[in-house]
């Protein structure tokens, strides 16, 4: 045995004893729920990333199909080049 605290002796005796043949109080028991803010999803979605940058991680968003007149709804700003699939299925 390695009892070197109350709390050691108590968990001993409970082992030995057996926990189940412990009586319980009838006041056990908690009388209220704590009250937890509301996250804001997105709030926490940006702080993730930031701290995931911070540590040098790098975050893409890709879509890779989708319709190529959609990429200038999307980021006009940006002049990129995108790929384009030559033996598609579909016109989308």
């Amino acid at each position: 045995m390695d009892v070197t605290r109350e709390a050691d002796l108590i968990e001993e005796l409970l082992r030995i004893h057996g926990l189940d043949n412990i009586p319980l109080s009838e006041n056990l028991g908690a009388n209220f729920i704590s009250e937890f803010p509301l996250l804001d999803k997105e709030k926490v979605q940006q702080q993730v990333g930031l701290s995931l940058a911070a540590k040098g991680f790098h975050e893409i968003i890709t879509n890779s199909l989708t319709k190529s007149s959609h990429h200038e709804l999307i980021q006009p700003d940006l002049a990129f080049e995108s790929v384009e699939i030559l033996n598609r299925l579909s016109e989308d």
